[in-house]
């Protein structure tokens, strides 16, 4: 006997595979930067949230295919304007860094411990925005 498949709502499946997946990747990103057990543990802990969550958003269902075209319409646009603002926060962050790496070069940083989690920051980020941008499209 074939499973009933079960319908979300455009706006559910976005929020909790766009702005909750942003928050816990921005989490994960946090915690990864410094070297301590209770951040270790919280970077464990966040991961785990964040594969449930992603599990849960491709298990729980598929969008309705009563077609959605505005929320459709609304996501694209909410992508399009997170891929902008991202730009404009890389070339703002690039220009702080070339300003400031003088002033910090002879810190005792973990460069590599801190660039290979800005990736998860900025994964976050976008993610966080297109949730957001698409809330507010929603909202209109």
């Amino acid at each position: 006997m074939k499973k009933k498949e079960r319908l979300i709502p455009v706006g559910t499946k976005i929020f909790w595979g766009q702005t909750v997946m942003g928050i816990l990747w921005i989490g994960v990103g946090l915690t990864g930067m410094f070297d301590n057990l209770i951040c270790n543990i919280l970077k464990i802990l966040l991961l785990m949230a964040a594969t449930v969550v992603l599990v849960k958003v491709i298990r729980i269902g598929r969008i309705g295919d009563d077609g959605d075209e505005m929320a459709e319409y609304n996501y694209t646009k909410a992508q399009a304007k997170a891929g902008g603002a991202l730009h404009m926060v890389l070339c703002i962050a690039s220009i702080v860094f070339a300003l400031g790496f003088g002033l910090v070069q002879n810190m005792d940083i973990s460069w590599t411990r801190i660039i290979s989690h800005i990736f998860f920051v900025l994964m976050g980020i976008y993610n966080l925005l297109i949730g957001r941008f698409f809330r507010k499209l929603e909202a209109e």
